[in-house]
């Protein structure tokens, strides 16, 4: 028997990348499929609205993942990966009375405006599941376990020659203004820039091209969008990669991993000091420190001692 079932959901690219790199003997991992036919999804909330949630779990999910749920585990770490309609589902089938979620994103992104969050995390508790999350507004907020954020470490094109000063790829998300604030001051500055602002699916690039450009590069580019407290995955891939950082989230200075060699966090008053940053040698962090945020320790770290 599996010590833990991860479920994870294959419809988000980052969470499938991320969990791919999961080599732990004592961990299976199995997406969160979804049944696509109107009929089914008719069913399935029909069923879900008078609470047989059994019977409805056979209009949601295919039957292998039904019967993958109904196994034998000593946990389960749901990763990011469903709805409360679902969460539901997966404490009627589990045997397992150890059911960890962990929320990725922000909690607004699922439940959308604080009060109907708020409900929606009271059930969640009422149901007996163990909530945490990566962002410690959303923490303090709905009073859940704060934890390290998490982020897969890939080494191999640790080596690559350097053909850019700075790095970014992103959606706009608000960020539109200082990215071309940014832009204009460093191509000015006569930095070597690469820029991509996904603003179409043509502009989309995968995660695995994410990882070459940052390695190809000097220094990545990391800007917070407004509704997210909690660090992105550019830091850490930084942190893996040996690259320097180009921030404006303010919270960063407070992490084990921060060096003011390694890291520098800006705002549209202080592009100047990029200059001295960039010529500055960056500063090696313990493994012992980056170990914390790679996604097999991090488990470890997080639910299998526990």
């Amino acid at each position: 028997m599996k010590n833990m079932l991860l479920l994870y959901s294959p419809y988000s690219k980052a969470s499938t990348f991320v969990i791919g790199g999961i080599n732990l003997p004592n961990v299976e991992i199995y997406p969160l499929t979804l049944k696509q036919r109107k009929i089914d999804k008719a069913l399935f909330y029909l069923f879900h609205s008078i609470k047989l949630e059994k019977i409805a779990a056979r209009f949601r999910y295919p039957k292998e993942c039904i019967k993958k749920l109904s196994c034998e585990y000593n946990q389960i770490l749901c990763f990011d990966c469903c709805r409360l309609s679902e969460y539901r589902i997966i404490r009627a089938l589990a045997k397992s009375d150890r059911i960890n979620v962990f929320f990725w994103n922000p909690i607004n992104r699922w439940y959308g405006n604080s009060q109907k969050a708020k409900s929606s995390i009271e059930k969640l508790k009422k149901m007996r599941m163990l909530l945490s999350t990566f962002d410690p507004e959303d923490a303090v907020e709905y009073a859940l376990e704060l934890k390290k954020n998490v982020n897969r470490k890939i080494v191999e094109n640790q080596n690559c020659p350097v053909k850019y000063d700075f790095y970014f790829v992103g959606k706009p998300k608000g960020r539109v203004e200082l990215l071309n604030t940014l832009r204009s001051f460093l191509i000015s500055h006569g930095f070597r820039v690469h820029f991509i602002v996904v603003e179409s699916p043509k502009d989309y690039i995968s995660l695995i091209d994410n990882i070459k450009f940052s390695a190809e590069s000097k220094c990545i580019v990391d800007i917070t969008s407004s509704d997210q407290n909690g660090f992105t995955l550019r830091p850490f891939d930084a942190l893996f990669l040996h690259k320097k950082l180009l921030t404006n989230n303010k919270r960063i200075t407070k992490a084990d991993f921060y060096n003011p060699n390694n890291i520098y966090v800006f705002d549209e008053n202080n592009l100047d000091g990029i200059c001295e940053f960039i010529s500055k040698p960056y500063r090696e962090i313990p493994k012992s420190i980056t170990d914390q945020y790679e996604i097999n320790q991090w488990i470890v770290n997080n639910f299998c001692n526990s």
